[in-house]
């Protein structure tokens, strides 16, 4: 089970410009294989990532139905891994605490009288700078600095009035994935990747 925490309260500034605070979750895990089957290959690993964001956006309305936005995100990213197997040694890593800052930028358009909008915002990479330690059977086996990028993501939302009191609503996100990686120095080297 893995739940995530989103809130965010807005307020008009002027008759054209809107302030929003947001908090949320927008990355992270709970894996725990401890109880796997013996012949599982990840049996004995538990990992933990846990991210949260801070974003302030100013919205400008240019006219009732169309309007444009943007602001700075702050993001805070911490993970702690243990029990990977690696050549029949469990590895471990914790990587504390970072924050760094990125930005958000969109467009909405809007049809009041039937509750219909539609928004398209792109959040700009983020990326962190970790210090971290390695183990080994619980061994320290060094400190490593490491840079993992959080990928830049676009997101397109739909909501729009079908009948009285119903409103039918959707989204999409799509994330650049492939440009997420976390090798600190000891694991590059204990797979071979280095």
């Amino acid at each position: 089970t893995y739940g995530t925490l989103t809130f965010g309260v807005k307020m008009a500034v002027t008759d054209r410009i809107d302030l929003a605070l947001i908090y949320d979750q927008s990355v992270g895990a709970d894996v725990d294989y401890s109880d796997a089957d013996a012949t599982y290959p990840l049996r004995g690993t538990k990992a933990e990532l846990t991210g949260s964001d801070v974003t302030a956006l100013l919205r400008y309305h240019f006219a009732e139905r169309l309007s444009v936005f943007g602001g700075v995100r702050l993001q805070s990213i911490e993970a702690q891994l243990s029990g990977l197997s690696l050549a029949g040694n469990a590895y471990g890593l914790d990587a504390d605490r970072n924050h760094e800052a990125g930005f958000v930028l969109g467009a909405a358009y809007e049809i009041p009288d039937i509750a219909l909008r539609v928004a398209l915002t792109y959040n700009s990479e983020i990326e962190h700078e970790f210090s971290a330690t390695e183990t080994l059977n619980g061994a320290l086996i060094g400190a490593s600095p490491f840079t993992t990028t959080i990928p830049q993501s676009v997101n397109l939302e739909f909501q729009s009035g079908i009948a009285e009191d119903t409103l039918l609503f959707g989204s999409i996100r799509w994330q650049d994935w492939s440009e997420f990686d976390i090798t600190p120095v000891a694991y590059n080297g204990l797979t071979g990747r280095s």
